[in-house]
């Protein structure tokens, strides 16, 4: 029983969901966290602010136990700024194992369409004037770092416009040093970024997809450390026929990279479907060497009856847990009828064995199980996304809410793993 002084209650694992920053208008997040010490930092956008958008990013100060204040990293006025309205552009945001906090964003409509970098390495109270690593690319899409110090940035790149976008890719070495931005020769106007391993042997792996021809994608790689050359492989992520129609596309991507108990590293990579309510993902459990084919973790019908849409869902992050070694990945639902703006979007949650292609409880298409609601905090979410450290038994969650708040808090992944799918510990003897 409790202490006297201590009133019971149920509770969940993981922190309290905190408010980082109320805007009047918000768009993409992008956490990160630190490689060891799994303390995070996060971005996001201001994109009302005409002639230009804003960039702003809080980060943990595990020194004093408290987000640091909301700072903004790109300068509040052209030429430096991005012009436009600031739809366009996006953020990432990544730590290296020295603690430096690195943030690139993209030119948007800006002359030249510059990408800009900035760094802290005081936990985000002071940072770096923008430095202009890239040129030719609207929209800042991933970064990917290692422990020792790099940093890879991953952006679409086209002076024409997105219809034309391939994938740049700007790497930072070790030592600080930024290589010649390499643009892959690929028509994948949407890309995702996610890096392998540590040091000389750290792999860059990008997936890329041709939004105008459904199911045409590539996986591309390289080992960071020798300068070797991109490793393009064609890919067939087609959906099960008749899922949508063949004019829906992918969009909406994240990617994860995690070690499984055996030593193993593998890969995630998710989205969305733009014209088809579904969320896919793909995997690969050596690395990047080998792929599963396209795995359904949510599909429902189109319902032609406007007063009766099933749950949309749009936004989709991925997560592991090394203690059950069970892929989890926490989607968006909405209801789209008769629910007043903002919306009512709340997060939902599915597991899976890595490999295996099936999730847990099952979304379509034809069977539909009872759903997991994840209580977040949310009540109104639309841009999610996730980051965790190896082996980690949580993930942080970061999400928008009413398209101007943007929350973070961080979850248990035994909250929706069952706990059926762990190991039981032996006893002294061996026995179960």
């Amino acid at each position: 029983m409790p202490y006297p002084t201590q009133k019971p209650d149920l509770t969940q694992g993981g922190s309290d969901p905190r408010s980082l920053l109320l805007m009047p208008r918000l768009h993409h997040v992008d956490i990160a966290v630190h490689p060891a010490e799994g303390w995070p930092a996060v971005a996001s956008v201001w994109p009302d602010d005409e002639p230009s958008r804003r960039i702003f990013v809080r980060v943990y100060r595990p020194d004093a136990h408290t987000w640091g204040p909301a700072q903004q990293v790109n300068p509040p006025n052209p030429p430096l700024a991005e012009q436009g309205n600031g739809l366009y552009g996006g953020v990432a945001i990544g730590i290296t194992g020295d603690g430096v906090v690195h943030v690139a964003w993209g030119g948007a409509f800006t002359s030249g369409r510059p990408v800009w970098y900035a760094q802290s390495a005081d936990y985000g109270v002071t940072w770096s004037a923008p430095e202009q690593i890239g040129t030719g690319c609207y929209h800042v899409e991933a970064m990917g770092t290692t422990l020792d110090g790099q940093v890879v940035v991953l952006a679409w790149c086209s002076e024409a416009g997105g219809g034309t976008a391939r994938p740049g890719v700007i790497q930072r070495r070790a030592d600080g040093t930024w290589l010649p931005q390499v643009e892959l020769p690929v028509d994948g106007q949407h890309s995702t970024l996610v890096v392998v391993g540590d040091g000389d042997a750290a792999r860059a792996v990008v997936l890329a997809v041709n939004v105008y021809n459904q199911g045409e994608a590539w996986i591309a790689q390289t080992r960071l450390g020798d300068g070797a050359p991109w490793q393009i492989e064609r890919t067939d992520l087609s959906p099960p026929p008749g899922l949508y129609h063949d004019t829906a596309s992918f969009y909406l991507f994240r990617g994860m990279a995690f070690r499984r108990p055996a030593g193993q590293d593998a890969i995630v990579f998710t989205w969305s479907v733009y014209g088809g309510n579904a969320i896919h993902a793909v995997t690969s459990l050596d690395g990047g060497q080998s792929w599963s084919p396209i795995e359904t973790v949510v599909a429902y019908p189109r319902d032609d009856d406007p007063g009766n849409p099933p749950p949309d869902h749009r936004w989709s992050a991925p997560a592991y847990d090394a203690r059950a070694d069970r892929l989890v990945m926490l989607t968006v639902r909405r209801d789209l009828a008769n629910v007043p703006w903002p919306g009512n979007g709340t997060h939902y949650a599915q597991w899976s064995i890595p490999g295996s292609g099936l999730w847990t409880p099952r979304q379509g298409p034809e069977i539909y199980d009872q759903p997991i609601p994840l209580i977040s905090g949310a009540t109104s979410a639309s841009w999610t996304d996730t980051a965790q450290t190896s082996n980690s038994s949580f993930v942080w969650l970061a999400w928008v809410d009413r398209w101007q708040a943007l929350w973070v808090r961080s979850v248990d992944l035994n909250l929706i793993v069952p706990v059926d799918q762990y190991p039981t510990p032996a006893s002294a003897r061996g026995l179960p």
